[in-house]
């Protein structure tokens, strides 16, 4: 895994430029993005992987699939990607990094809420406020629900999760219960 994000962070760093200067991110990353889900597709995989057909047909399969979807820069990146024999392994990759690189820039953070109950718009806008307080920076909330929490919520920004639900707050007097 690391050797792939290896991989992957010169050409989403090269996009990310690219990008910046056409002042272009939310289409690339709609792009990016679009290129991983369709290299994700089995079909379309095995034909990109087949050593039989040549570069340029897998290029034209990829250009027709994004034809009016893709600006010709992310065309030219495609186009490269598969040059190098890179499309298959790091297409997924590469839109990650993107999306880290475009989050970065616009100085914001993702932020995955999982409750017990559907939060209403105004639950979800003071979770906003409390999570942008805390972390300096806008965040990008998007909630699921999972009953299985019983009550409260579980935060996922980056790396850190904040379990606050009362799943969680049994799993832990478990854990002291067994000490």
């Amino acid at each position: 895994m690391a050797e792939i994000a290896t991989i992957a962070r010169p050409y989403a760093e090269a996009a990310f430029r690219v990008a910046q200067g056409k002042k272009a991110l939310a289409e690339w990353l709609d792009s990016l993005q679009l290129l991983a889900a369709l290299v994700d597709d089995s079909r379309l995989r095995a034909l990109l992987d087949d050593p039989k057909r040549s570069k340029a047909d897998k290029q034209a399969a990829l250009a027709s699939l994004m034809a009016d979807k893709a600006s010709a820069e992310v065309q030219r990146l495609v186009d490269l990607l598969v040059e190098n024999g890179r499309i298959s392994a790091i297409s997924g990759e590469l839109a990650h990094q993107f999306e880290q690189l475009k989050l970065e820039a616009e100085s914001s953070v993702d932020a995955f809420v999982s409750s017990a109950f559907k939060l209403t718009a105004a639950e979800t806008k003071s979770l906003q406020a409390m999570l942008e307080s805390r972390y300096g920076r806008k965040v990008n909330v998007s909630s699921t629900v999972d009953a299985s929490l019983i009550g409260g919520v579980r935060i996922a920004v980056g790396d850190e999760v904040i379990d606050a639900s009362v799943q969680g707050r049994l799993a832990s007097m478990a854990l002291t219960l067994q000490r």
